[in-house]
């Protein structure tokens, strides 16, 4: 049994409930280069969170924008 899930329906439901994951690591990686003055092997990680915390904002951005007119 194949079962195809459309493009249009993965965007009709998505919800601004996803940009809580972009908060959410943002403020994770401030913490963690707040932290980084006193542990300095935690820089490193807090500057990937920062790039991934930037990846999830333009593909959810970009996710937002084709519910908006889409519909």
């Amino acid at each position: 049994m194949e079962h195809r899930i459309c493009f249009n329906c993965i965007i009709r439901h998505f919800s601004p409930a996803w940009y809580a994951s972009v908060m959410g690591t943002g403020g994770f990686a401030n913490v963690l280069y707040l932290l980084s003055a006193k542990m300095p092997f935690l820089k490193p990680v807090a500057v990937a969170l920062f790039f991934l915390n930037i990846f999830l904002f333009l593909i959810f951005i970009i996710q937002g924008r084709k519910m908006v007119f889409t519909f």
